[in-house]
């Protein structure tokens, strides 16, 4: 790190000195992307254009830095003049497809990785790209044919093996998924990811005691993941344990308090437990994030018939059967 500074300045000085020293510029510019600052890496690389705007690494770095800062549309610009620079270059089109992906275009995301593909055919990185796009479309098939040559190429691969894992699950192959999370964790068994899913599956498939240890395994690895809190208090919740799972899910909310389904679940268990000034209190919060869920106002009208409150009840029946109606 310490001979990468003083490489810095003096890439910096030789630029002071001489403003049209162009190797300089994209020395420049690598050193201070790999110390993230990115802004002046954008800069360098800019200079350096200006220099020779025919250089496509130029423009690939360019897009890359952008991407890095979040100018997403503009990255695509950038590799897409790579591009055309160089119609081979594999990691523009795949850099491209990033930032498409970014976007939420997935289609075209999809289209730049199939061209990338024509000049990295054996790509495991690539091809996981291109899955998770068609796991992103709901193509599941398309997904975990993707995810499965990936693994042909570099069966070492613990983020295909994990995807591998999550489109099984969405097609409710929980068994299958099972094995792929156990995979990907004999190659990377310190994935909170991994555990997590692992847990999700044995919840799936009724395996309540086993799927806690996996959550619990997830949250010592990462004891900031509010989704593996919550899963686990929808597990505890399974199994009539009311105040732990009451514990698991305000522990997720406390880092992702904008849940609805988390908000919605302690509102189930503090009503539950005859807790309704609470209960209503999180059914509220719940509310503000889903205002058109008519099964929460249902459950708020509950819980206001508990407390008492009859008329405030009648007013949330009546909401939740509007928006039954409306929803039909």
């Amino acid at each position: 790190m310490q001979r990468d500074a003083e490489a810095l300045h003096e890439y910096e000085q030789a630029t002071r000195l001489d403003a049209s020293f162009l190797s300089a510029w994209h020395k420049l510019g690598d050193l201070l992307w790999q110390f993230k600052r990115y802004e002046e890496a954008l800069a360098a690389f800019n200079r350096a254009l200006a220099l020779d705007s025919g250089d496509p690494a130029l423009q690939g770095k360019k897009g890359a830095i952008l991407h890095e800062l979040q100018r997403y549309e503009e990255a695509v610009s950038a590799y897409e003049r790579a591009i055309r620079l160089n119609a081979k270059d594999a990691s523009a089109y795949t850099g491209k497809g990033h930032a498409l992906e970014a976007l939420m275009y997935w289609e075209q995301a999809l289209t730049a990785y199939e061209l990338a593909l024509r000049w990295a055919p054996h790509d495991a990185n690539l091809l996981l790209d291109m899955g998770n796009a068609h796991l992103k479309l709901k193509r599941y098939e398309a997904a975990l044919q993707h995810y499965e040559q990936a693994l042909q190429f570099d069966p070492t691969n613990a983020t295909a093996s994990y995807s591998k894992g999550v489109v099984l699950q969405e097609m409710q192959f929980y068994d299958k998924a099972l094995s792929a999370y156990e995979q990907a964790l004999q190659l990377d068994p310190n994935s909170a990811l991994a555990h997590h899913a692992k847990g999700s599956a044995l919840a799936s498939l009724k395996h309540t005691q086993a799927a806690l240890a996996a959550y619990e395994q997830a949250l010592q690895l990462d004891p900031t993941f509010a989704y593996v809190y919550i899963d686990k208090g929808h597990t505890l919740l399974q199994l009539k344990r009311y105040q732990e799972a009451l514990e698991a899910f305000e522990q997720g909310l406390l880092y992702e308090p904008a849940d609805i389904q988390a908000n919605i679940a302690k509102g189930d268990v503090l009503y539950m437990l005859k807790r309704y000034r609470e209960a209503l209190a999180a059914y509220d919060q719940a509310i503000q994030y889903d205002g058109a869920n008519a099964e929460l106002h249902r459950s708020r009208g509950n819980t206001l018939a508990q407390l008492g409150q009859l008329h405030q009840a009648e007013q949330a029946y009546t909401q939740a059967a509007y928006l039954s109606d409306f929803l039909l």
